[in-house]
């Protein structure tokens, strides 16, 4: 009898750790989910397959989020494809390489705002190392990139600024070299520019630099490409792009649009209206060049396209890094 007393007071005690081990678990999840829900950030994580296991509060903010349910659905089923196609893109980036992914984001929230987001995508691993899901903090960066822009484009144009050109190129090359996508830069310049803002003052000469501008970003429009206005009558283009046929669509694109306008220009040599010449250089993932390099090369392509008489698209001889 005194065994079964001793056994009952022993299961008792247990009972008892065992509660107070609950109790602890408890606080420790009703202060996890305090802060993950009281967090300025988004925070959410997605399985292998890409399904959300977990999302705080914040993220009801996001378009198509606030309408479904979240935690459970795939991401292919919450987003249009092309934006879960980037998002995944991202994840899978960062269980390969086992290591953080900075990126940025353009959200909308249901209020049709539109958002810019820092986001830091990184692998989640269990006790035996290997990998279950990846997570993802997102940062609203909005009012600091607004603050940002005002200080790094070109009043005239709208453009991003020859600074902010030197701040981002190695940038944008590294993260084509690591998505092992083609990296294209381009020199867009308005041919026989001088002569026509002689002529035609420089009021005449700023519109037509601005309307060309408006064309150049209409065209290159896509997340990730950027535009700079690089001299007075030159654009320079950043972009990535995982085919080849893209970039000689997109040159074409501005080429023919801008003649199309048949802005009249007299004093031009051969068209007698304002065109185009276009650079061009596309470095593939082995590259070994440098910026300057790169510029050099883009720029020797755009001369060539301007001995040419104007309106002529050239690409560079050195297509591979070296």
């Amino acid at each position: 009898m005194k065994d079964a007393d001793k056994t009952k007071q022993q299961l008792l005690e247990e009972i008892g750790q065992l509660r107070q081990q609950v109790q602890s678990l408890q606080e420790v999840s009703k202060t996890t989910e305090a802060i993950l829900n009281k967090a300025p950030i988004l925070i959410s994580a997605k399985d292998l397959q890409g399904n959300v296991i977990v999302a705080n509060e914040r993220c009801n903010l996001i378009e198509n989020v606030c309408n479904k349910q979240f935690v459970g659905s795939n991401i292919h089923d919450l987003f249009p494809p092309n934006v879960a196609d980037d998002i995944w893109e991202h994840d899978l980036l960062a269980l390969s390489t086992n290591d953080l992914v900075e990126i940025e984001e353009a959200m909308t929230h249901k209020d049709k705002s539109k958002h810019i987001y820092y986001t830091v995508i990184y692998p989640l691993a269990g006790e035996n190392e290997e990998n279950f899901a990846v997570a993802s903090l997102s940062y609203d960066i909005t009012e600091i990139k607004q603050s940002l822009e005002l200080s790094i484009t070109d009043e005239t144009t709208n453009l991003y600024s020859r600074r902010y050109f030197n701040m981002r190129f190695l940038g944008e090359l590294y993260r084509a070299n690591r998505l092992k996508s083609l990296f294209i830069m381009l020199l867009i310049d308005i041919d026989h520019f001088d002569s026509y803002q002689e002529n035609h003052g420089v009021k005449r000469g700023n519109d037509v630099v601005t309307t060309i501008a408006g064309i150049i970003q209409n065209v290159c429009s896509r997340n990730h490409d950027l535009c700079f206005r690089f001299t007075q009558a030159s654009m320079a283009c950043l972009l990535t792009v995982n085919d080849a046929n893209d970039v000689h669509s997109i040159t074409e694109e501005i080429r023919s649009y801008v003649e199309s306008l048949s802005i009249e220009h007299k004093e031009a040599q051969l068209h007698k209206v304002i065109t185009v010449s276009i650079g061009m250089t596309t470095i593939t993932h082995e590259n070994t060049l440098d910026q300057q390099q790169i510029c050099d090369i883009t720029q020797a392509a755009l001369e060539k396209s301007q001995s040419r008489g104007g309106n002529v698209i050239c690409q560079s001889q050195k297509e591979v890094g070296g």
